[in-house]
């Protein structure tokens, strides 16, 4: 089952790489081509977001953690907070990474996301939850611990 499901993402990809994101916009139809933009623009949360990485820089604490540990609300601003810690410019692309990583790693036993990302989830220590990079050797890995959950 879950190679049926991975076949078609596997086969758009380009020749020889791992590459999610040119497959997923191989697969993805006019329609939703059309109206993506707008849909994944986030220029308010952007904006607090610089705004919340100056005050850190500055000193200034950051809000309490929300409880209970390992809730969606905790995972999404530990998240944010690695990202904030991160010296790279954000854009609008991290802020939907950070709500596509946040319910896998909640409900998911495995969990596959991008280099940098694998890298910010992984450190959350989620329990029960395994992360892998989005690379070859990634991917066989999570396919192995599918066999084994």
């Amino acid at each position: 089952m879950i190679l049926e499901m991975l076949g078609p993402l596997v086969r758009a990809m380009p020749q020889g790489q791992v590459k999610f994101g040119s497959a997923l916009q191989t697969l993805q139809d006019a329609d939703y081509r059309e109206r993506a933009p707008e849909l994944l623009r986030h220029p308010e949360m952007l904006r607090d977001l610089e705004l919340y990485r100056r005050r850190s820089r500055s000193g200034e604490k950051m809000l309490p953690l929300p409880k209970p540990k390992y809730s969606l609300r905790w995972i999404e601003i530990s998240l944010v907070r690695r990202l904030l810690k991160d010296s790279k410019n954000m854009s609008d692309n991290d802020i939907n990474d950070v709500f596509h990583a946040v319910v896998p790693l909640r409900y998911a036993r495995v969990v596959v996301l991008d280099g940098a990302w694998a890298n910010y989830a992984r450190s959350l220590k989620v329990p029960d939850t395994h992360v892998f990079a989005a690379t070859e050797s990634g991917l066989l890995a999570a396919l192995e611990r599918i066999r084994i959950v």
